[in-house]
């Protein structure tokens, strides 16, 4: 009984024609994967190249912060009146704060523009990941109608 069971001995090649399993084309599914991966590195850098410039953008904003902060504290401490000083001490505070605005939106401008790349090719290569799984599928299913005119 085991010699003419496939699951037994081992023989999954006759297992496979018996249930008329279709080949697997291993270097079509490899080279779909190598462009799967392709498109996530691309997309990865966009967002990685963002980010770079994002972190740099901060050191540089929070550097020039710092000098401007030291500047301000000596200018500060030069102004005798107090109501000079809160005049001075409310200016440097709007531009301080309006400064952060436009680094904040100059940070969620560069985000949104690396989200925008990263979707694109990875929606690139969804469409086309269809178009080629519909492509073997076809060919698998003309092989298959060949053979079954063969037979």
């Amino acid at each position: 009984m085991a010699a003419n069971n496939p699951f037994l001995n081992g023989n999954f090649g006759k297992l496979a024609e018996t249930f008329k399993v279709p080949q697997i084309d291993l270097e079509a599914i490899m080279a779909f994967q190598r462009k799967n991966l392709d498109a996530f590195t691309a997309a990865n850098k966009a967002v990685s190249e963002a980010i770079r410039t994002i972190i740099t953008r901060q050191t540089d904003m929070l550097s020039a912060a710092m000098k401007e902060a030291m500047g301000a504290s000596r200018d500060m401490m030069k102004v005798s009146d107090p109501q000079q000083a809160a005049s001075n001490q409310a200016e440097l505070t709007k531009a301080a704060f309006e400064r952060t605005l436009d680094a904040v939106r100059e940070s969620a401008a560069t985000l949104a523009k690396s989200n925008t790349e990263a979707l694109e090719v990875i929606s690139k290569r969804m469409v086309a990941s269809f178009g080629e799984i519909k492509q073997m599928t076809d060919t698998k299913k003309s092989e298959s109608k060949a053979e079954a005119k063969r037979a």
